[in-house]
């Protein structure tokens, strides 16, 4: 049971990772796009 509450929590961590990585590299393009 715990191992099954730890991959769960390393998903959900790794998932949240990668949300955040592509939300900060949106930013960065919006950012570049609307800068001249």
């Amino acid at each position: 049971m715990k191992n099954i509450d730890m991959e769960k929590s390393g998903i959900v961590y790794s998932m949240k990772t990668v949300i955040k990585g592509v939300y900060s590299e949106l930013n960065l393009n919006r950012y570049s796009v609307g800068s001249p």
